[in-house]
């Protein structure tokens, strides 16, 4: 555990905006030394600016999942090209056989399928998740075929800008966090140090290392 933490308490915003990165980046210099000097690093926290359409988001994220940063680009373009854009519409009447064309893994393409089919029964309402709690949301997109935890996590962060996410599964992240803080640090142990603004933390954390999840 890192010397020198300072607690503070702030009411949880809903969703990160500009404005509440700016007082996160705030919060963390003040509370964790490390993420001092990470925020001198790498500046400004981008997760309260545009954000992807949700499903557009999840598609990504199914396409990501265990391949290369650089691999998922390539296959998320083709994909577009192949069905003409990315919606739950295109994507069903697409087909498994021109989606796998495009370089999608045959399990892949029942995922994206699945999903797509989820969306347009009102299993999946992105809108009422607007309302919904962390655990709420991730419970919904969990009972997807192809999505897990850590699927729903980033969209929670990238998608909903939910400002209090942290997930303890992330490899990229516990990586940095024992580089950055040593071989023993866990990042569950810093949840109390960082919150409310756990996502901005994990921001930060990836920018230490280049290979946000966000960069597919």
């Amino acid at each position: 555990m890192p010397q020198e933490v300072r607690m503070a308490c702030f009411p949880h915003p809903a969703t990160l905006s500009m404005t509440a990165c700016r007082r996160a980046a705030s919060h963390l210099r003040k509370a964790d030394p490390v993420m001092r000097r990470l925020i001198r690093l790498h500046g400004p926290c981008s997760l309260g600016g545009e954000r992807a359409e949700p499903f557009v988001h999840l598609v990504r994220a199914v396409v990501g999942q265990q391949v290369s940063a650089g691999a998922a680009r390539s296959i998320f373009e083709k994909c577009t090209l192949a069905a003409g854009g990315i919606s739950p519409e295109r994507l069903l009447a697409c087909g498994e056989s021109a989606l796998r064309a495009a370089g999608l893994s045959t399990r892949k393409a029942e995922y994206v399928r699945a999903l797509s089919r989820a969306v347009l029964a009102g299993e999946v309402n992105f809108r009422a998740f607007r309302k919904l709690d962390d655990e709420a949301v991730i419970k919904s997109l969990v009972s997807v075929r192809g999505i897990g935890r850590w699927t729903a996590e980033m969209f929670l962060i990238f998608s909903l800008a939910r400002a209090d996410v942290l997930p303890l599964g992330d490899q990229g992240l516990n990586n940095a966090v024992r580089e950055l803080y040593g071989e023993d640090a866990r990042i569950a142990d810093f949840r109390e140090i960082w919150s409310p603004f756990c996502s901005v933390a994990c921001w930060y954390l990836w920018a230490s290392r280049d290979n946000s999840p966000d960069k597919i």
